[in-house]
């Protein structure tokens, strides 16, 4: 019995982004879904809306029902996690979600985006143009999109576009028709050694693209390219400074503007280079494709972005507040420079909250490079993940960051908690700053109690 044949699904850590648009696929194919989780939030509270039954609270034996006969669980789910060995015990069939994930598409054409950074708007995006361009493809994104009222959408195509994670080498369960390749940086090294570990990961998952299948690869990436080299599947690249798809930059200062030679001239509506990288992945995949250019480029143009991905969601005394989910030395470079470019008359003020202290401590010495970079910046302390750290990591703290950028000369203020952050935040706050949220935590509450409720 596999997840096809299964007659009733339950869910372990159904709030999880990934899990929880696999549960709605399942159940809007008509499977009895179910499932649980530590805590109810905007996702839990949707799939209840949706139908799907939810039980939060602390794991109990007694919360698997007695009919079910397939168990999915997060990568976040410990072995020792009580409905999981309640499952065991049972003989249920208990599949991780990237197993589960692998099933689903086996007989799909499957799209799968990956890379350290950019994987969530390049998927989001490549979704948009095959629903613009009538391929009617299901569409599974690590974040939400108002197109699609969520992070899922079941289409009748054989088409499925897929934000392929590294996390827990997930993206092994995968067996690709196209496999685009984004860039490749040190993280996650809770699962991985290094980044050579990282990189000889990924060259096994190009090994698995199905033989007839295509690699779309960044050509301005040292690493991706050295993959590129040893592969033997048909490739084709796109980039800034290289690539057969290569877009120029006209602007990024207010809007974003380039143009690459297959789709003309395109203005982004959404800030920042790294946005024009993850279009040419796009436009370079749409082409693989045969989708006309014309609808490639109206679908890029009338892309807004994503939930947490450079999202305005409000103002708070003047100053235009941003959540993004970057959570990475890398992506909080990319980010704060992107506000820069959409605000050049107005200061920065960067609130984060770290994410994980195996990460943190693992690239301290990055991040503080990245953070010294802020106009000003307010640091919570560090997000704790459920079932992901260890005595190893133990010491490594916001508060020993503060220390060593006020060596740097940072204007920084030190948060223990996430309410402290917020008050010290709306004392910033003025018409000539921009409060820009950023971690992969708690930390977005800050930015949705930060907006004047008259302006949100």
């Amino acid at each position: 019995m596999d997840l096809n044949t299964a007659n009733h699904i339950y869910c372990v850590g159904i709030g999880g982004i990934g899990i929880s648009g696999l549960a709605q696929l399942l159940y809007w194919q008509g499977k009895p879904v179910s499932g649980s989780d530590l805590a109810s939030s905007i996702i839990t509270e949707s799939l209840r809306r949706d139908g799907i039954p939810v039980v939060i609270g602390e794991p109990e034996p007694s919360h698997l029902p007695a009919g079910a006969d397939c168990v999915i669980y997060s990568l976040a789910i410990q072995p020792d996690h009580p409905e999981l060995r309640e499952a065991k015990s049972r003989g249920v069939v208990t599949l991780s979600y990237p197993e589960a994930v692998g099933q689903y598409t086996r007989n799909k054409y499957l799209i799968a985006v990956s890379g350290t950074h950019g994987k969530t708007t390049a998927t989001a995006m490549l979704g948009q143009v095959l629903v613009e361009a009538g391929f009617d493809p299901t569409v599974l994104v690590g974040s939400r999109l108002a197109a699609f009222n969520g992070n899922v959408r079941l289409g009748k195509s054989k088409y499925f576009v897929l934000e392929a994670d590294e996390f827990g080498r997930a993206f092994l369960q995968y067996h690709p028709d196209m496999a685009i390749l984004n860039n490749i940086e040190a993280d996650h090294l809770d699962v991985y050694t290094d980044v050579e570990d990282i990189e000889k990961t990924f060259q096994k998952y190009v090994s698995q693209v199905k033989p007839d299948g295509w690699l779309v690869a960044n050509a301005d990436d040292p690493r991706i390219e050295s993959i590129i080299k040893k592969s033997v599947r048909r490739t084709t690249s796109f980039g800034i400074g290289d690539g057969e798809y290569r877009g120029t930059l006209e602007q990024l200062v207010g809007e974003v503007v380039f143009t690459e030679p297959h789709v003309g001239r395109v203005v982004l509506q959404v800030p920042g280079r790294h946005n024009v990288m993850n279009a040419l992945a796009v436009i370079a995949a749409s082409q693989l494709l045969r989708i006309k250019p014309s609808v490639v480029k109206k679908a890029l143009e009338n892309f807004h972005g994503l939930w947490r991905r450079f999202e305005i969601v409000g103002q708070c005394q003047g100053a235009p507040v941003i959540s993004d989910y970057a959570h990475h030395p890398t992506a909080f470079r990319v980010t704060l420079q992107a506000a820069r470019e959409y605000y050049p008359e107005k200061k920065i003020i960067a609130v984060f909250q770290p994410h994980h202290r195996h990460r943190t401590k693992a690239l301290y010495d990055e991040f503080l490079n990245a953070l010294e970079l802020s106009d000003e910046l307010i640091l919570a302390e560090i997000y704790d993940v459920a079932g992901r750290e260890d005595n190893t990591t133990v010491g490594v703290s916001s508060r020993q960051l503060v220390e060593d950028l006020k060596k740097r000369k940072v204007v920084v203020s030190y948060a223990k908690d996430i309410e402290i952050a917020e008050t010290l935040a709306r004392q910033k706050a003025t018409t000539n700053s921009v409060i820009l949220v950023m971690g992969a935590g708690t930390i977005d509450a800050v930015a949705r109690n930060l907006v004047d409720k008259n302006n949100g």
